[in-house]
């Protein structure tokens, strides 16, 4: 009994259809990890770049706060410094005077709004005693400032009795 031949060598039909050899089944896994590989890095290089447009729409819209060299304009004087150059006797400004209060003088601001009267008063105890509205505090802290302060939404009167 006669062996039927067997075609040797590369290309060599090995398949009923007569078209070439089969495919190896690791290089269908080898071309699927390829192109999950490529998709991968599709997905990677699609959100880089959607980063790097939102830092440039971002840098774009920000670029006057960062390089903006503008000189600043000169602020008012705060009610502190007013307060003060009253004390020393020079001029406050309006809301802003000495007044003569028992035995001593005191300075006296008209409608300190909420944060300036914190800020004020907390500044000005160091040097003397505070008065908000009638009401004194022997124990002063921020958070008695703060509940002392926002009593009146107009403004406060604001007492100092500098040493």
């Amino acid at each position: 009994m006669e062996k039927p031949e067997r075609p040797s060598g590369k290309g060599a039909p090995d398949r009923k259809d007569g078209h070439g050899p089969r495919p190896h089944p690791a290089s269908s896994a080898k071309a699927a990890s390829k192109s999950k590989k490529s998709n991968g890095l599709s997905v990677l290089a699609f959100f880089g770049l959607l980063a790097v447009l939102l830092l440039g729409v971002l840098g774009w819209t920000f670029r006057e706060r960062i390089f903006d060299v503008r000189p600043e304009a000169p602020k008012p004087p705060s009610w502190v410094e007013r307060m003060r150059a009253v004390a020393k006797g020079g001029d406050g400004g309006p809301h802003v005077k000495m007044e003569a209060r028992g035995q001593g003088k005191a300075v006296v601001a008209d409608a300190v709004l909420h944060g300036d009267c914190v800020a004020t008063a907390w500044a000005l105890a160091r040097d003397g005693v505070v008065v908000i509205d009638g009401n004194f505090s022997q124990k002063l802290s921020a958070g008695k400032l703060v509940e002392m302060c926002a009593e009146d939404p107009k403004g406060s009167v604001l007492e100092w009795y500098p040493r």
